[in-house]
């Protein structure tokens, strides 16, 4: 499969959990901007949260290391954009299908 959209994946819902595994935020929008939902009334100059991700697409079917690494690019991109330092790390392994949540923390810091 071609990963020809830089975005979130098709049919997919993006979540942001906080350490202590509070939702933080859900969104279904394809060009949901990460860093305005992870900062959003964070004032301090570094944030770790865990951002989960599932599709009902029919194009993404396991979570692979091709499909893993669309996601962390996309993030890398978003937070970069912004002036932010991103560090990501796998919590979910690459058997589970997609329409499962794959999970990564995420460590978060303005340059």
């Amino acid at each position: 499969m071609t990963l020809s959209y830089y975005g979130w994946p098709p049919r997919s819902v993006v979540r942001i959990y906080g350490r202590n595994g509070v939702l933080l935020c859900l969104s279904r929008d394809r060009e949901a901007d990460l860093t305005d939902e992870i900062f959003r009334h964070w004032y301090r100059a570094q944030r770790t949260v865990v951002l989960g991700v599932q599709t009902m697409s029919t194009r993404w079917k396991v979570w692979n290391d091709d499909l893993q690494n669309h996601i962390e690019q996309y993030v890398q991109y978003d937070l970069n954009f912004d002036g932010y330092r991103v560090r990501i790390s796998r919590l979910t392994d690459l058997t589970q299908p997609c329409r499962q949540e794959a999970r990564w923390k995420l460590v978060a810091r303005r340059r």
